[in-house]
């Protein structure tokens, strides 16, 4: 098998994704909702995830997580402390 000159490798890649492009044009218009309130197509869907409304929504949600888990320790910690006070 001989090696593709660049060219060659431009030309097989263009035609391929053409031909993909076609074949799957339905699924790649299909549009999208997303939690962020946004909405995209599955074709622009890394786009989307690279927005800052998106961006500013996973922060905000990981923030929120992250206060629910402090609390979720607090809670624990308060428990055991009740349960060890129950002991004595």
């Amino acid at each position: 098998m001989a090696k593709m000159t660049a060219e060659q490798l431009k030309e097989c890649r263009k035609t391929y994704n053409s031909k993909y492009y076609k074949k799957n044009e339905e699924k790649l218009k299909t549009k999208c909702k997303c939690t962020c309130g946004g909405s995209y197509t599955k074709y622009g869907q890394k786009r989307h995830e690279k927005s800052v409304k998106h961006s500013l929504y996973i922060a905000t949600k990981t923030n929120e997580l992250n206060n629910m888990a402090s609390k979720i320790k607090t809670l624990q910690d308060v428990i055991e402390f009740l349960e060890n006070k129950k002991k004595l």
